[in-house]
């Protein structure tokens, strides 16, 4: 089990260093390995009907449920 920091910008050097110190207890995710793995796991971002990425817009509403979510 490890914590986790999360930015939707970059981490500074020092943020980085520090994640690598502690790397057995946290993980850090950038703005771009966020939006990666918000796709890879089809999380928070849906493909609209020309394959473009954008929002989950009902996930934010609160119409759709992330405990439900197969």
């Amino acid at each position: 089990c490890r914590g986790m920091f999360i930015t939707t910008s970059a981490f500074t050097v020092g943020a980085k260093e520090m994640l690598e110190k502690l790397s057995d207890k946290f993980v850090g995710y950038d703005g771009d390995e966020l939006y990666e793995t918000a796709k890879e796991c089809q999380f928070g971002l849906i493909k609209d009907e020309k394959g473009n990425w954008k929002v989950d817009e009902e996930l934010l509403s609160g119409k759709k449920s992330f405990f439900f979510m197969v």
